[in-house]
């Protein structure tokens, strides 16, 4: 099964993860706009296409308030997080935060089987645990990792053993796999993970304000896109809409 997540890091004690869900989601509240620029056209009104709905466009009628509702558990939905805890590292993972947050961790991490996983040690910074798996496989013999390599069904031998760096590149992909068994049985087992709201229905001004800001941004970039049209540049709009906005992330 192919699988893409990022996950924020944090080493922090057991009493201390309140107080610190409690930061993250008043960061979160600080951040509305910038959150909202990032998923507008994923919310109901781009599905909708609430701009050719001339219902929509009258406040309070019924259209409007059916669709906001729509938005509004949607957006909830946006801010569910699933997390994890190890008490054993006292370390803390969250998966699927804003960008905008990550300046709140330690290290946050893209774990993925869609492209090469020999990321840089370095990579691994910031986590005491990531740290130490990394410096034991930087330490390692190029015998050990030739060793481990020939139990693997897609080993072959001279395409491994004739080449220094590929077998630095394997040694890499190693400290990957090592890391990653810590984390994948939280990505999709329910029973491992639980998830924590940073807005809910006991949020709705946070909620409210999150879905006003999608509709203003939707709007912003209709108008754009009308605009570019008119000077025949919509290609050039269309395509840096769809350009990734951070290293690693997919559109």
């Amino acid at each position: 099964m192919s699988y893409s997540c990022f996950i924020s890091f944090k080493t922090i004690e057991s009493e201390e993860l309140f107080p610190f869900f409690v930061q993250l989601k008043n960061e979160l509240k600080n951040k509305l706009p910038e959150i909202a620029s990032d998923n507008f056209l994923y919310s109901p009104f781009s599905s909708k296409n609430v701009e050719y709905n001339e219902e929509f466009q009258k406040e309070n009628s019924k259209a409007r308030r059916e669709i906001f509702k729509e938005v509004y558990s949607w957006a909830k939905d946006c801010f569910q997080y699933r997390w994890f805890y190890l008490p054993e590292h006292k370390l803390l993972g969250i998966f699927g935060l804003p960008n905008y947050l990550y300046n709140l961790f330690d290290n946050t991490s893209h774990f993925q089987n869609s492209v090469d996983q020999d990321y840089e040690f370095s990579y691994w910074n910031g986590i005491p645990l990531f740290e130490s798996i990394a410096q034991k496989w930087l330490n390692a013999s190029e015998e050990f990792v030739i060793q481990k390599g020939r139990k693997e069904d897609w080993w072959r031998e001279e395409y491994y053993t004739s080449r220094p760096d590929r077998i630095a590149c394997l040694t890499r992909k190693y400290a990957y796999d090592e890391i990653w068994q810590y984390f994948k049985g939280f990505l999709y087992n329910d029973s491992n993970c639980v998830s924590i709201a940073l807005a809910d229905t006991n949020d709705f001004d946070v909620i409210k304000r999150f879905s006003n800001l999608c509709l203003e941004k939707y709007n912003e970039w209709n108008e754009n896109i009308s605009k570019q049209i008119e000077e025949g540049k919509f290609d050039d709009l269309i395509k840096a809409t769809n350009e990734p906005k951070n290293k690693g992330e997919t559109v």
